[in-house]
């Protein structure tokens, strides 16, 4: 009887072990190499389409990530392929250095990307081709440093919306005219000199920061667009509004961040529809007398000019705020110095159902060089849920010389600010800065005069959360450490 219940109680333990790696893999995100290793079902023609993207860019398939129909891991990584029924229905992708190109159906001789719907990429590529998908309804394309030179559209009957941003497009004749789908266009950053060939349709387009001027006759080409109802010419170089044609369905125009006179003269008869007039940041101080007496005429900010003025708001207090909150360096390199005398304790508190706490007084008598303060240790079977690195406060003095405490970090200010302010992400793109993405460390100096204060996490090895401490220009000695959870 003994030996039957040292057996029930052996297979428990197995049963539990096994629950828990179970539920540890499922949490785990999916990425392309899944499909590579045939975990997660792609069709054969868009898995070789996306295999051929990821080829052509010299990206791994391990740093994609797979979302399925339910939407597991979608607030995660930059560059996203989204599965649905074994077809991929959408493509994100950043950094994307290489001229992109995206052709499906009869182009590629298969039916690839035919669920196609949705593509949104960026990057510093110089050409971008977009041919035969035949579901995609949206496309947005974020050119870096003013990358793009080439655009190519063509066979997407049902492309409703689309944003091309950064680069220069002056010379290309952009000809939009056979996409007779779409609705919203957003050309902006393109080095425009005069409005490209668009089909009739179109009812909100948005011209911002070309190089449009009323010395061009650049601004004939809107009369062929009836159903226009919303339109922004912000930031060109307008004098005037002498060659903007008459439009008969246009509700909002916004002129703002252009050279325009003191007076603002339009034919009100040739817009009776318009009930809003942006003209914020501009030298206009008076209307023409037909203009001034529209009674239903809104002036001011648009929601549109507000929530990114807001956006931007935000996005300078997240970067006030990181720029002070130490140093950003690559990652420590490996292990090259040594602690002696450690002496203290932490207290590690873990579970797989609630976030890992820690609280440690450690001291050391001598450092030297570059090395790892073993904290404590995850939660072996749920490293991705309670056992991992918390967010914790550290305080570090030194008593001799000088040293130094790093922390794991990585964010996005742009996705960030762009959650807070509810703003698109497509918009929020064209406010991104050189250093609004890192994912490194932060490293945080402490002098006899002065500690290092900083708070963040820790690194993971293994099971092991390890705080990397160096000491600079030289030995440091009598060093005191204390950690604390940050929240």
């Amino acid at each position: 009887m003994p030996s039957s219940q040292a057996l029930c109680v052996a297979l428990g333990i197995v049963l539990l072990l096994g629950c828990a790696l179970l539920v540890a893999g499922c949490s785990r995100t999916r990425s392309w190499a899944d499909v590579v290793r045939g975990a997660v079902v792609v069709e054969a023609t868009d898995r070789a389409a996306v295999d051929e993207l990821l080829r052509a860019h010299q990206i791994a398939p391990e740093g994609v990530q797979v979302v399925g129909a339910d939407g597991r891991g979608e607030a995660a990584g930059a560059r996203r392929v989204h599965v649905d029924s074994g077809r991929v229905t959408v493509l994100a992708f950043d950094r994307l250095a290489r001229p992109v190109r995206l052709v499906g159906a009869e182009h590629a001789g298969g039916e690839a990307f035919t669920r196609l719907r949705d593509v949104r990429l960026a990057g510093s590529f110089e050409a971008l081709e977009v041919q035969g998908l035949p579901a995609l309804t949206s496309l947005s394309a974020f050119g870096e440093n003013e990358s793009l030179r080439r655009v190519v559209l063509d066979d997407v009957p049902v492309l409703a919306d689309l944003l091309v941003s950064g680069g220069d497009l002056s010379g290309t004749g952009l000809d939009l005219s056979r996409l007779d789908a779409l609705r919203t266009v957003d050309l902006a950053h393109l080095g425009l000199r005069q409005v490209p060939a668009l089909p009739a349709g179109v009812e909100s387009l948005s011209l911002e920061h070309n190089a449009l001027d009323d010395g061009v006759a650049g601004l004939e080409r809107l009369a062929e667009l009836p159903a226009l109802r919303r339109l922004s010419l912000a930031g060109n170089g307008l004098r005037s509004l002498h060659r903007l044609p008459p439009l008969p369905s246009l509700r909002s125009l916004y002129l703002h961040d252009n050279p325009l006179s003191e007076t603002l003269d339009l034919a009100v008869d040739d817009y009776p529809a318009l009930r809003r007039l942006g003209v914020e940041r501009t030298a206009v101080r008076t209307l023409s007398p037909g203009l001034a007496a529209r009674e239903d005429l809104r002036l001011g900010l648009t929601p549109e000019v507000e929530a990114e003025q807001e956006l931007v708001a935000t996005l300078e207090r997240l970067r006030a705020s990181y720029a002070a909150a130490g140093e950003r360096v690559a990652a420590p390199e490996a292990r090259s110095g040594r602690i002696e005398g450690r002496s203290g304790r932490c207290n590690w508190r873990t579970s797989t159902l609630s976030s890992a706490k820690v609280t440690c007084s450690l001291t050391f008598e001598r450092l030297t060089g570059r090395a790892q303060a073993r904290l404590g240790t995850t939660d072996p079977a749920m490293p991705y849920s309670g056992g991992g690195a918390p967010t914790v406060r550290v305080t570090l003095r030194v008593g001799r010389g000088s040293a130094a405490v790093y922390f794991r970090e990585s964010y996005d200010l742009v996705e960030l600010a762009a959650r807070i302010t509810d703003v698109d992400a497509a918009v929020a793109e064209r406010f991104r800065g050189p250093d609004d993405r890192f994912d490194g460390y932060r490293r945080h100096v402490a002098t006899p005069d002065a500690p290092a204060v900083g708070t963040g996490r820790p690194s993971l090895l293994g099971s092991s959360v390890l705080l990397w401490i160096e000491a600079l220009e030289g030995p440091a000695e009598d060093l005191a450490l204390e950690i604390e959870p940050a929240f």
